[in-house]
């Protein structure tokens, strides 16, 4: 299964939810977290490999050499266990690649997850066989009670907070993780932190949330789309859809 949406909307979170309630159903499992991260590193894939291999196994691998002797390890591991294997944060085609690889050796039963900022990594024709669930922003209803647990404890907002809170809640845009932080760093405070806290939010995101949102700026494929991206966020946000497409178009884009 593949799920995919923008940064900060929750797919991490969810793919770890799912993990750690079905995780006892099989005979082996691994979570490899920000496996795009991870493997930039000079032995990234490796370090993923031994990971994967160490987990199934119950026990901690530390000789593995090579991509290749990791791929040998990882199909013995697997060989005869049903495993839950996670992949979070997949961002390029040959890290996908080498999961689809080891997609034969699984033993039957055994279940992939996997999560990415990327929806066209899954263009391919091998990969659109599997299932894909697209994660979407919040609703009002579920921002609002994201929200006022992370900064009162409760469902509900607080009276004394209720206008603030809706004001922090709109520029936050629905966006889980921006609910999450600015609700944990909100707890607690004055009105008149709060009020504060939200002239500084008009103006720029807390750099919690800018810095995973901005990886997703990053996969956009060139400097032309991204700047782009940045004419529409900047000029065009609110305005009409057709009004903005007649200027991009006489600026020499297609729609």
């Amino acid at each position: 299964m593949a799920i995919y949406g923008m940064g900060g909307i929750g797919k991490t979170k969810l793919a770890k939810t799912t993990y750690n309630m079905n995780f006892d159903k099989f005979d082996g499992g691994s979570f490899l977290a920000d496996v795009n991260k991870t493997s930039e590193r000079h032995d990234g894939l490796v370090s993923i490999q031994r990971k994967l291999v160490s987990s199934v196994l119950g026990k901690n691998v530390e000789k593995i050499y090579s991509v290749d002797e990791g791929v040998n390890k990882i199909q013995e591991a697997t060989r005869c266990r049903r495993i839950l294997l996670v992949l979070d944060d997949v961002d390029d085609r040959d890290q996908l690649n080498i999961v689809l690889g080891m997609r034969k050796w699984f033993y039957l039963g055994s279940k992939l997850i996997i999560t990415t900022r990327n929806r066209h990594l899954f263009d391919a024709s091998e990969v659109c066989r599997c299932k894909m669930y697209k994660v979407t922003p919040l609703n009002a209803q579920e921002s609002i009670r994201l929200f006022s647990w992370y900064a009162f404890g409760k469902e509900q907002l607080s009276e004394d907070h209720k206008n603030l809170s809706e004001n922090v809640i709109l520029h936050c845009k629905w966006i889980p993780l921006a609910l999450k932080v600015l609700g944990s760093s909100r707890c607690d405070r004055s009105i008149e932190v709060w009020e504060c806290a939200l002239r500084k939010l008009k103006a720029i995101l807390d750099n919690k949330i800018l810095e995973k949102l901005k990886i997703s700026y990053d996969l956009l494929p060139d400097d032309d789309v991204q700047n782009l991206y940045l004419d529409i966020v900047s000029f065009f946000v609110g305005k009409d859809k057709h009004c903005a497409v007649t200027i991009l178009d006489g600026c020499g884009f297609s729609q």
